[in-house]
């Protein structure tokens, strides 16, 4: 009876934290200051897990009005830009990939795009106001780096969570 109960307790405190977190389905448009810590920073320079990053993203609704099925992320990153097609996988739920290079140092010389960095983001609108979204929260996910050098060695991975509110 006791392990019934206890297990009961347990399913409602989860169902209310899910709950609590749900996705609002929004528009996700304009641009957000993002507040991100690093979750995983294995061979990165210049990254640490638990690092703060300050970022500012600038999300792009593909349709004239409402929540639509696809947006697009623009992101600043050390090496440039970023641009992500995000496609809506539940209301108010986004997620995209895309790949970036990286330089690498092969026998002294520096190949400019010596290193592919496959890369997934997931969006959530975690708050509204008039249909439109004013707050989000985000992960980064780079599970493994590609060396594509002549030169041995692994390149890394990396990850991060984000919150973020509207700016503009």
């Amino acid at each position: 009876m006791r392990s019934r109960l206890a297990l009961a307790t347990t399913a409602a405190a989860l169902a209310f934290a899910a709950s609590a977190h749900a996705a609002v389905d929004a528009r996700l448009d304009g641009s957000f200051s993002m507040r991100g810590v690093v979750t995983r920073a294995d061979h990165i320079r210049g990254e640490r897990r638990g690092q703060v990053v300050k970022r500012r993203w600038t999300f792009t609704a593909s349709c004239p009005s409402g929540p639509c099925q696809q947006a697009t992320l623009t992101r600043p990153r050390a090496g440039g830009t970023d641009t992500v097609t995000l496609t809506q996988t539940a209301p108010g739920v986004y997620r995209g990939s895309g790949v970036f290079y990286v330089p690498v140092l092969c026998k002294g010389t520096r190949v400019r795009r010596g290193g592919r960095v496959p890369f997934t983001i997931a969006v959530s609108v975690t708050d509204a106001s008039n249909g439109a979204a004013t707050k989000v929260s985000a992960t980064y996910s780079n599970p493994r780096r590609t060396n594509l050098t002549s030169c041995r060695g692994s390149l890394g991975r990396d990850s991060a969570r984000y919150t973020g509110t509207l700016v503009g």
